[in-house]
Formats: structure tokens, sequence, C-alpha cells
């Protein structure tokens, strides 16, 4: 009984492999589509785009910090987690937010995951906000 399972198994992997086309190259999953006039399509890896996921992406400029992949029909950067711009080379800074102008402070340090807020007080004094925490010393 196993063994008529295992061939059934195999001839269904058989039929959706030849549904797609070129088995998508090798750098995509054969899905039914959501469009019901489609069938089965590929879906294919980050990095290559077509109907059988034979071309492969080129974002311009080059991805520096990120991932090349199609949005909206265009090749495009999507950045990782603390990078943005075209080709996700600029740091997210959390300053770019003014979130230490908002809270009174004069300037805003970037810094490793996060941001310190600096203000010059009236006795000279430097004020330096970490999160929620603010520490004043004499200069």
């Amino acid at each position: 009984m196993l063994k008529i399972a295992f061939v059934l198994l195999s001839l269904v992997v058989l039929i959706n492999a030849q549904l797609c086309p070129r088995n998508c190259s090798g750098r995509g999953s054969c899905v039914k589509s959501t469009d019901p006039n489609a069938g089965f399509i590929c879906q294919c890896i980050n990095g290559y785009t077509g109907p059988a996921c034979g071309r492969r992406l080129a974002c311009t400029p080059a991805c520096k910090n990120g991932v090349c992949s199609v949005v909206n029909g265009s090749p495009t950067c999507q950045c990782n987690a603390g990078f943005v711009g075209v080709d996700c080379g600029t740091v997210d800074s959390l300053c770019n937010k003014a979130p230490c102008t908002q809270a009174g402070f004069d300037r805003c340090i970037p810094i490793l995951n996060g941001y310190i807020c600096q203000a010059r007080t009236a006795n000279a004094n430097t004020c330096v906000q970490r999160g929620r925490q603010v520490t004043c010393s004499t200069n």
C-alpha cells in the first residue's frame, strides 16, 4: 500500500512540474495561481524573475545592504533593517525623524540602533537623553 501511495505522490509531483515552464529553472516553486485562468505559475526566489524564473534581476545601482526583488514590475532594492536609499547604502538614522528637536533638545547624534539627544542649558551643562533617561554634565 505504501508503494502505491509513493507512486501516486511521484505522479502528482511530475504533473505539477510539467505545468510550470521549465520546472521554474530550479529557481522557484510551481504554485497554483490565484487567477483561475492562469493555472500554475512559478513563484521565483529572490534575485530571479520571469515566467520560468530564468532571468536574474539587476538593480541599478546594485543593492549594497539589501536584496533586489520585483516591486510593481520593476527591479527594486528591498533594504535590510537599518538601511535606506535607492541602493540601500545609507544608514537609516532615527535622527531623520527629528525626535530631539520635537522634545526640545538642540542636537541629535545617531548611534547604533538609536540616537542621543543633546542640549546646552543656560548653566553651560550638556544634557544627553538615552531613551527616556536624561543626564546632564557640567562643562
